[in-house]
């Protein structure tokens, strides 16, 4: 980048302290305090970090290869004299050769007919053995099962490849390492207990929001011996938290619109739900987290979502994560599709028209002209994974559901544009787009097309004129061609996120791009949001420190950083507009939208 380029980059920007920029040391100081934090935050919904199991793993095959042997064998070299009778279990390293030349003898006799040779199945059973250890030193389940046959099959093979009476002896001998080597892999793992919090009786005075400045100083750490009996534990100040921020009297629905949903408790912190027609299921930190994700799916929307247990709502789980047991999400796509009656026929009607429209030209040439339009007219905007902030804490949770989307609001393809599918299956999208023009049903051919292989799942994000979707782990393929077709609305998954419990500065903004570390934008960009009604929620900290509670967001992508926030946004001005009553000239780059939102 040339220095006038750089300097047009600058102009906009906010202006900065003044201060100095950090230095290595400082750096190198905030990365380890960072992976400290990571490494002994046991609880946390991400743990164990990518990078300490593979620290771990290394750690492990290091101790293996280059710790148990010289150990071992330094220890029998410097007893001298008072262990001269034991030598000769070190000569050659004969304590491991009475398992190793076996085994390995075993698979040279044993290779011939097999596609490889006998020295790769050598080596393949000596890493196999390495990485089971490791992973069940992570007390990883399957490695353990593994580690079992693993040892089970070795003294089956020094059984068999030992000559003579001693068989019996080298397979105990085996035994014996193995059981040695077990101790450490089948180490207990105590999982910290649940703590079962009563749900609040209907009708319950709800006490003032306080001050939530301090969240972090009255937790007790998941591993204290103090943990059985403090108050303050990590569950009450999660649940405590949620409560002020979702039964704040300043942004509480109208209490004369409410919506009815009937609830069940189908596992720790899984439930379903279902309201006339209408069926969810989700994973939430406890009951309120459940009311709060339904209202959003109140019509009128935001209408107060009046929920009734048939059984004790979940609790907020004493550790961070949120456990899956008993959550099997919405019912089935295909009922779903088949019982909507009137939106079928509006699509199989949209179709017989598409059919028309289609019909005589060159089926590649045009899906091709028809990608190339999208991109121009609609374009995907990949910034939108980043649409609902992270947080380091616990989630309060999602929901899932059934629902007819419109194509149109469909922002995220997982590409980086419409069709563009380069070798991963690109011909797909040509062979469903063909399927629905040809087919002598088309409404067969629809269901088939929206339900067979699984079915196209979409993350939902609300605005105040309607919603944006992604897609999401499932349906890429899909929602391209029928994007590109033209039909309006499709059958999907949907899931909906609630927002946070808590969003910290630096895990969600980094260093560097924003802003310099010790006056990054982040607090300076919620408060700005806040004055000017687009957020509400407790700040606290600055800079990289800062921490926010949000209790509500006019739309959550605000939250994230300048160019995922103003490229959504720009998505959603074209598809809503006027809708968020911002400048177009914000909505065009990440500097645009910081120079807009700064602004006094």
């Amino acid at each position: 980048m040339s220095h006038d380029t750089a300097a047009k980059d600058r102009e906009g920007e906010p202006e900065t302290t003044g201060e100095p920029a950090p230095g290595p040391r400082d750096v190198l100081l905030t990365i380890s305090k960072h992976l400290w934090e990571q490494a002994r935050d046991t609880q946390g919904s991400n743990w164990p970090p990518p990078w300490l199991v593979l620290a771990v793993a290394g750690a492990g095959v290091g101790v293996v290869l280059m710790l148990i042997v010289p150990v071992v064998r330094g220890l029998l070299f410097a007893a001298g004299d008072s262990i001269a009778a034991l030598s000769g279990w070190a000569h050659e390293q004969a304590y491991a050769q009475i398992v190793l030349a076996p085994v390995r003898r075993y698979l040279d006799t044993h290779a011939e007919g097999l596609p490889i040779p006998a020295v790769t199945l050598w080596w393949t059973w000596c890493i196999t053995g390495m990485v089971l250890l490791a992973m069940c030193l992570l007390h990883v389940v399957a490695a353990r099962i593994g580690w079992v046959l693993y040892g089970a099959a070795t003294t089956a093979m020094v059984a068999s490849a030992t000559p003579g009476n001693g068989r019996w002896i080298a397979a105990a001998l085996s035994g014996v390492w193995w059981v040695l080597l077990s101790i450490p892999a089948f180490g207990r793992h105590r999982a910290a207990p649940v703590l079962v919090l009563p749900a609040p009786p209907p009708g319950a005075a709800v006490p003032p929001p306080g001050p939530t400045n301090a969240p972090a100083q009255t937790r007790v750490d998941a591993d204290s011996s103090s943990q059985e009996s403090a108050p303050n534990d990590y569950a009450a100040w999660a649940a405590g938290l949620y409560e002020r921020q979702v039964r704040r009297a300043d942004h509480a629905p109208p209490a004369d619109v409410a919506v009815s949903w009937t609830a069940v408790t189908t596992g720790p912190t899984s439930f379903a739900a279902h309201e006339g027609d209408r069926h969810v299921s989700g994973m939430v930190i406890n009951g309120l987290a459940a009311e709060d994700l339904l209202r959003q799916l109140s019509t009128p929307a935001g209408a107060r979502a009046t929920v009734r247990w048939t059984t004790n709502p979940p609790q907020t789980p004493r550790r961070r994560r949120l456990s899956d047991e008993g959550y099997d999400g919405p019912p089935s796509l295909t009922d779903f599709v088949r019982d909507s009656a009137d939106s079928l026929s509006a699509v199989t009607a949209a179709l017989a028209e598409i059919r028309n429209r289609w019909s005589g030209r060159n089926l590649d040439e045009h899906i091709t002209t028809r990608a190339e339009l999208l991109n121009r007219t609609a374009p995907l905007t990949p910034d939108v994974i980043d649409c609902m902030p992270r947080s380091d804490d616990v989630h309060p949770g999602s929901i899932a559901f059934n629902d007819w989307i419109d194509l149109d609001t469909v922002i995220g393809g997982n590409t980086s544009s419409w069709n563009d599918f380069a070798s991963h299956r690109p011909q797909v999208v040509g062979l469903i787009i063909e399927k629905l023009l040809t087919a002598d049903d088309p409404d067969i051919a629809v269901t088939e097309i929206l339900t067979d292989l699984g079915h196209a799942c979409m993350l939902r994000y609300n605005g105040p004129a309607g919603p944006l979707h992604r897609v999401g782990r499932n349906g890429t393929h899909r929602t391209h061609a029928l994007r590109i077709l033209g039909l309006p609305i499709m059958a999907a998954e949907v899931e909906i996120e609630a927002l946070p419990l808590r969003i910290d500065a630096m895990s969600t903004w980094g260093r560097g791009k924003w802003g310099d570390s010790h006056n990054g934008p982040a607090d300076r960009m919620w408060h700005a949001l806040r004055d000017r009604g687009l957020l509400e929620g407790t700040i606290s900290g600055s800079g990289p420190h800062a921490k926010l509670e949000p209790y509500h967001t006019v739309a959550p992508w605000f939250l994230g950083n300048p160019r995922t926030a103003a490229a959504v946004s720009a998505a959603y001005e074209r598809i809503y507009p006027g809708a968020l009553g911002i400048p177009a000239d914000a909505m065009s780059g990440p500097q645009q939208w910081l120079r807009w939102l700064l602004s006094t």
